[in-house]
């Protein structure tokens, strides 16, 4: 079956300009040391602001890259490219500051909260790795459903709930470091007081994660108001926890991070019976899948490091896919097991190849119509 569509059709953003959000920090420690109460007024508080820059190329990579489902076959793949052009409609620009268009109000309420949590994955995603440093990024849930990680909670304490993301490094010998928990939130109405306090109570539940109590825990609340630029809240609540996570290794992060993304390749490579191209910038080689926008002569690439293609490549057959084979942590076969192995076996390319992109990245500007994540994804905007 063929895939054809048109990207960028009617999106207001420019290939090659870079868009500011604004960023509301708050450090509950920091800044009310004396206030014990549960549940804090974050909304009309604005100390902390800091401007955040943020290009079309970076946008699309988060699309790609953030909110997938649990259960995910080819069509659902896709469908994560169809968002594409969707959410990119919704954006405009004043005074280089991204707003959403005023269409938004037209929708009904469940497509507003849609559009509502898929835009709080992105950012989520966005600035876990742009203010935190970090190579990888999962949901916890969906983690679970995989692999035999543990969600040790304390007698009658089950209706706590443990937040959306993890977020981390992994270190020269295979563990993980710099982790941190995201929980991601989103609306587009006004800013919502206890949609903040839910969230972080979810991040107050989690005591440590493979007996490390030392962890950064963050609340990334989008807000996307009528008439407004769109605000992100980035909150580090006090917290002490009681679920215990443990079990959570290098490579359960690895294939959570890659496998769906990976498998979109060769999906739309398969489907337009193509082939993989290479894409050489500076001290980089890419590998991936540039796809032509129906109405306009532009052109798409996504792809990834090719190092880290090669060992997906050789990790995730074609044949491998979720509908055919059932990967859950109750019904695993040899091909997920091998998968595994393989990862376990390659997981110092992974950390040097991304120590390497965020060393260049520091040191290089990288052109606008390019953005590329410290996993070693891709994106690239030009002309065919």
């Amino acid at each position: 079956m063929s895939f054809s569509v048109s990207l960028f059709m009617d999106c207001e953003l420019d290939f090659n300009s870079e868009y500011s959000i604004e960023i509301i920090t708050y450090n509950e420690n920091k800044n009310d040391p004396s206030d014990n109460d549960i549940n804090l007024n974050i909304c009309d508080q604005n100390t902390g602001i800091r401007h955040l820059s943020i290009s079309l190329p970076d946008l699309i990579r988060a699309i790609i890259t953030a909110g997938y489902p649990e259960k995910s076959c080819a069509w659902q793949r896709k469908l994560r490219l169809l968002k594409i052009p969707y959410l990119l409609y919704f954006f405009s620009a004043e005074n280089r500051y991204l707003r959403l268009k005023n269409e938004i109000d037209s929708l009904e309420k469940s497509e507003k909260g849609t559009i509502s949590y898929d835009l709080g994955m992105i950012f989520a995603h966005l600035l876990s790795e742009r203010l935190l440093d970090i190579s990888h990024t999962i949901h916890l849930s969906i983690a679970r459903s995989h692999f035999d990680i543990e969600i040790a909670r304390p007698a009658n304490s089950n209706r706590l709930k443990e937040p959306d993301l993890i977020a981390c490094n992994i270190t020269d010998n295979n563990q993980l470091s710099d982790i941190n928990l995201i929980e991601a939130k989103g609306t587009i109405s006004k800013c919502n007081d206890n949609y903040i306090n839910n969230g972080i109570s979810q991040l107050r539940n989690v005591a440590s994660v493979n007996n490390n109590i030392d962890l950064g825990k963050y609340l990334s609340y989008f807000n996307g108001l009528k008439n407004n630029n769109l605000t992100i809240y980035w909150i580090d609540p006090d917290t002490e926890g009681k679920i215990k996570i443990k079990n959570l290794k290098a490579q359960y992060i690895i294939f959570s991070h890659y496998y769906k993304f990976f498998k979109m390749l060769l999906d739309y490579n398969t489907d337009q019976s193509g082939k993989m191209t290479i894409e050489k910038w500076k001290d980089f080689n890419f590998k991936g899948i540039p796809i032509n926008d129906c109405l306009s002569e532009n052109q798409l690439f996504i792809g990834i490091e090719e190092k880290i293609y090669k060992i997906l490549e050789n990790t995730f057959k074609p044949d491998d896919n979720s509908e055919k084979n059932n990967t859950s942590k109750n019904n695993k076969n040899k091909n997920f097991d091998s998968s595994l192995k393989k990862l376990t076996e390659n997981l110092r390319t992974f950390t040097e190849t991304s120590d390497k992109i965020k060393s260049f990245k520091k040191n290089v500007e990288i052109p606008k119509n390019i953005s590329i994540g410290n996993d070693g994804i891709i994106i690239m905007l030009k002309k065919k």
